[in-house]
């Protein structure tokens, strides 16, 4: 998607409990507390292969997933 709509910006987000929110083999959402952390947008670099840009992508969701490691990357929101 990067490659293809290189103007679109693509946002990392990690959901903390995202199972306590949706259960297994429930159609309804359950109103529990539920993190979502939004990190910064990612950028496509046309000189970047796939493969790069997922390592890329995949550093940037971990750094969400334990923001005590970089807390400038993170915005939490709790719905």
């Amino acid at each position: 998607m990067a490659q293809r709509f290189p103007q679109a910006e693509l946002v990392p987000v990690y959901l903390d409990n995202p199972s306590r929110v949706v259960p297994k083999s429930s159609f309804l959402i359950v109103p529990l507390i539920c993190t979502a952390r939004f990190g910064a947008p990612l950028i496509s670099d046309p000189s970047e292969d796939r493969d790069q840009f997922l390592v890329r992508a995949r550093t940037a969701l971990m750094a969400l997933a334990n923001p005590r490691q970089s807390p400038k990357a993170v915005l939490p929101v709790t719905t």
